[in-house]
């Protein structure tokens, strides 16, 4: 697990490339996760800018990384990325519909 809160945040990188959808909800979902607490920074990386980047990756894109370690990709588990940086499990939504 990463803690979250004090202490120097977290260096990730997000690996995507225009008009992915994965792409938007990893990156969504990240930012959520910050605006809950996890401690990180982020940097976004349109992997088509670069040639060699782009052989890197090819198609798997997002990938969520630290320093060269993955972390994830595709789409993402939001339950694994919670555990990993302490935020605690979202309450279940319940219906208001009568």
């Amino acid at each position: 697990m990463i803690p979250g809160g004090a202490g120097p945040a977290l260096r990730l990188t997000l690996y995507t490339r225009r008009d992915c959808h994965l792409c938007l909800q990893a990156h969504e979902l990240l930012a959520r996760l910050q605006g809950e607490g996890a401690s990180f920074s982020l940097e976004e990386i349109d992997v088509d800018g670069s040639p060699a980047l782009r052989d890197r990756f090819g198609l798997e894109v997002p990938v969520l990384c630290a320093g060269e370690r993955r972390i994830a990709k595709g789409r993402f588990d939001e339950g694994r990325l919670r555990r990993r940086f302490g935020i605690p499990a979202r309450p279940p939504q319940r219906s208001t519909t009568l």
